[in-house]
């Protein structure tokens, strides 16, 4: 009975572990600017989320050659219209030009330039949602020709599209304007989408990421698994009180929000930045060290501490989240706590289904053998895969495969 168990323990963990390849959702921007009869868009994708559509790395090692990327180049301009729709009064509108580009950071940008007359109503839509990862996201924005924001929304594939009436857009254009304080006049530009509805959407981004974020959980998971046990004479026993328990989960919470909440603000606000490939690697590295602290003690009566130093790692992680994003910056602020509350009420949310579990379970052998040392132990395994995969820029699965 127990080495089933066990094997169905490793199993779901090994099925994260390929969910954690195969299923990283992906995030977008389209920025659109609109004239009295131009409209311009401009949308970045990461390649790794288009080649699910169009093949672009033809021999598959992981780089685009200038050769690769000429032959998938015609395929990825007729494809890319499919990107965004547009259409004015229901008539959709069609690309003048369209041009596509690889940058060195690996993200595909595309171009479109559309003329359209006048009209009541102008649409945006996301077509390609449907053939994107599930959970794919994109930060949309609209300007007017001085570059004001008009609105921006945050889209996926049940809320794909919205609109806004056309002339509120062009009047912006137009310089319109109504009588101020003492007879100043004052600029208006009809936003759609409100201050709340910036914040509500950031908030459900954040509990959206923490819930996908496969390594942010382990890393939580290690710390809090041994929250109902306690290290004595080299041994892990049980707790003898739900209040130690709580209280160790609550230190542990609440160092690892502060510290990836001082990180973050500080990355968003760009007074500090790292390569993304080091942040990722010391991310997987954080999580292999919780879970081998796990198997062998070494900070074990202050793991606040850990989550403390690694949760400065992790904000640096979210904060790469929000910059793919594009965030907002008319309501930086609002979209920097929303982003952050949300990461908190999706992490509340996982303690909140945890710890009573755990502590129901702390004296029994599943959880000491198998939760807690098997878990540690298969933490540790695929936390040193990604360790490798980040620190040297490969896929392990593709590697072996080939």
């Amino acid at each position: 009975m127990f080495a089933r168990v066990r094997g169905v323990v490793a199993g779901m963990l090994l099925g994260l572990a390929y969910s954690a390849h195969a299923h990283d959702p992906g995030l977008s921007v389209a920025r659109l600017r609109m004239g009295d009869t131009q409209l311009s868009a401009h949308l970045t994708f990461a390649r790794r989320d288009i080649e699910a559509i169009i093949p672009i790395d033809a021999d598959g090692n992981g780089l685009v050659s200038a050769a690769e990327f000429a032959t998938a180049r015609p395929h990825l301009e007729k494809s890319g219209s499919g990107t965004i729709e547009i259409r004015i009064d229901a008539q959709r509108l069609g690309a003048e030009t369209a041009t596509v580009e690889l940058d060195a950071s690996d993200a595909l940008h595309f171009r479109f330039a559309f003329v359209h007359t006048s009209g009541a109503r102008i649409s945006i839509s996301v077509p390609v949602f449907a053939k994107l990862a599930r959970g794919h996201r994109q930060y949309a924005s609209v300007r007017d020709e001085q570059g004001d924001l008009v609105t921006e929304r945050l889209l996926d594939a049940h809320s794909p599209a919205f609109d806004l009436p056309l002339t509120n857009v062009l009047a912006a254009n137009n310089q319109a304007v109504i009588p101020g304080a003492a007879g100043n006049p004052r600029r208006i530009i009809a936003v759609q989408g409100s201050r709340w509805d910036t914040f509500s959407d950031y908030i459900r981004e954040g509990v959206w990421h923490i819930w996908i974020g496969y390594d942010h959980i382990l890393f939580l998971l290690s710390l809090l698994l041994p929250a109902v046990l306690r290290h004595v004479a080299g041994r892990w026993q049980p707790v003898t009180g739900f209040r130690v328990a709580f209280v160790e989960v609550f230190k542990i919470v609440t160092s690892f929000t502060l510290a990836h909440s001082i990180t973050l603000s500080l990355a968003v606000l760009g007074l500090i930045a790292l390569p993304s490939r080091i942040v990722e690697s010391a991310i997987a590295a954080s999580v292999l060290m919780a879970a081998l602290n796990n198997l062998h003690p070494v900070c074990d009566a202050r793991r606040w501490v850990m989550a403390f130093i690694f949760g400065l790692v992790h904000g640096l992680g979210f904060a790469g989240v929000l910059a793919e994003l594009g965030l907002p910056q008319g309501s930086l602020l609002l979209a920097l706590v929303g982003f952050n509350m949300g990461v908190e009420l999706g992490q509340l949310a996982i303690v909140a289904v945890f710890l009573p579990v755990a502590y129901v379970l702390r004296q029994s052998l599943f959880y000491r053998r198998v939760a807690f040392s098997l878990g540690s132990v298969l933490i540790a395994l695929l936390a040193s895969v990604w360790l490798i995969e980040r620190s040297l820029g490969m896929d392990l699965a593709l590697a072996f495969a080939g």
